[in-house]
């Protein structure tokens, strides 16, 4: 209910935004808007449901501070790097990049793709469409990931796999693409480089689902006697 009540903060920002700047364009961006976040928020509500009974019983775990620690961290981490890449994918699925862009990391994206990435600057139907669908598809996992890193919900560890193989396959599909195209990257390390939150995200998250308790360990001895 939470998610929901967010979602439908957002959609409204969205709306009274999109609408107030450009009269029919706007309108049309903030019913786009709207229909995305209302799938967005339904994906959440079922898994949510579906994660949440696979909830690990804490009297039969034990938490390390240390583990503890590095599983905040990270939350921290992807819960800002995913905003970032949601407000960018969003913003893209919805229009081309301009330099007068009032969103200012579309501005920044604009004049980085012009330098680095001249295939995401042409913006060919294919990458559109991706990039919908990497926004709006999955956005329900990117949430659910943040929020059971933060809480330690253990249940995150089979779709978290699922989403994983589904994010490499993306990420190599689209490298292929971008260097097999019209417009290849004139600069490697420039262009690798915003890729390097996923990269890192992707090793982190494996390392983690490695062990069937990824944020706890069974507890034994007199950690089993104090639970």
């Amino acid at each position: 209910r939470a998610f929901q009540l967010l979602a439908q903060e957002r959609v409204r920002v969205l709306g009274t935004d999109c609408c107030g700047v450009g009269g029919n364009h706007g309108a049309n961006q903030a019913e786009h808007s709207t229909a995305a976040h209302r799938s967005t928020t339904r994906g959440l509500a079922v898994l949510f449901h579906i994660l949440l009974p696979l909830h690990r019983d804490v009297r039969e775990v034990h938490v390390s501070p240390v583990s503890a620690c590095g599983r905040l961290s990270f939350g921290a981490l992807l819960t800002s790097t995913g905003a970032c890449a949601l407000d960018v994918t969003s913003n893209y699925c919805a229009e081309p990049l301009r330099a007068d862009h009032e969103v200012p990391i579309m501005k920044l994206t604009y004049e980085y793709s012009l330098e680095n990435n001249p295939l995401f600057l042409s913006r060919p139907d294919w990458l559109r469409m991706a990039t919908c669908f990497s926004a709006y598809g999955f956005s329900p996992f990117y949430i659910a990931s943040i929020v059971c890193f933060l809480f330690g919900i253990e249940g995150i560890r089979g779709p978290g796999l699922i989403f994983i193989g589904a994010k490499i396959y993306a990420i190599a599909t689209y490298w292929v693409m971008e260097f097999s195209s019209h417009l290849p990257p004139p600069n490697l390390a420039n262009f690798v480089a915003p890729e390097g939150p996923y990269i890192f995200a992707i090793l982190y998250m494996l390392f983690r689902f490695r062990t069937a308790h990824p944020f706890s360990k069974k507890a034994t001895g007199a950690h089993a006697k104090t639970t």
